[in-house]
């Protein structure tokens, strides 16, 4: 898993501490640390990681971005699993919609009918790479050529992530590994036969 870890800075921890009504050495201790990597950490002097920072979002009842002192704004999107960026593969949570985690990122518009997903893979690498996530919008499932979708396959929980192109219809990879193939629906070259989930309207890439 990557772990990102935010430079030194002045952060938004002290006035979070003590909105919570906690003392250095008892928010220490709620989070087995000393009182000094506290301090350190409410100065800038120690750098914060995302483990750390949920960490503390949890103890101090806050957002992470409160911790962080960003702006909190948008609408919670759920991260409800992954995707392929490859062959189709069975992702049960993607088709019932109810596996939902307590996992959510923010999205400046409606919530309704979205959610994220994870990318695993490499067959769309030049787009999202590997460990991206992808907002998915299943209220917008209007084919366009050149847009970006999440398909299934029908009666299974088979799904991929794939750019579509008309003319013939065929769901292409966008990847820098020549070896992925565009794939065909099942009424043309014997292919898969898949539907849209709904459209990739955001990507966002772990640096």
């Amino acid at each position: 898993m990557t772990v990102l870890h935010f430079p030194p800075m002045e952060n938004n921890l002290k006035k979070m501490r003590k909105k919570a009504g906690l003392t250095q050495a008892q928010l220490a201790e709620k989070i087995d640390v000393s009182q000094r990597y506290i301090a350190t950490l409410e100065s800038g002097k120690q750098n914060l990681n995302l483990k750390r920072v949920k960490q503390l979002a949890e103890v101090l009842d806050c957002t992470e971005a409160e911790v962080l002192g960003y702006e909190v704004s948008g609408s919670p999107v759920p991260v409800i699993s992954w995707v392929s960026a490859g062959m189709f593969l069975e992702c049960s949570s993607i088709s019932g919609f109810k596996q939902q985690s307590d996992d959510t990122i923010l999205f400046d518009g409606p919530a309704n009918g979205k959610f994220a997903l994870i990318v695993q893979g490499n067959s769309m690498n030049t787009k999202a790479p590997e460990g991206s996530i992808i907002i998915v919008d299943t209220l917008d499932n209007d084919l366009i050529d050149g847009k970006l979708y999440v398909f299934s396959t029908p009666n299974t929980h088979e799904t991929t992530f794939k750019q579509f192109k008309n003319e013939p219809a065929r769901l292409v990879p966008l990847s820098t590994d020549v070896d992925y193939k565009p794939m065909y629906n099942s009424s043309q070259n014997d292919g898969t036969e898949w539907h849209v989930v709904g459209r990739v309207i955001e990507i966002r890439h772990l640096l």
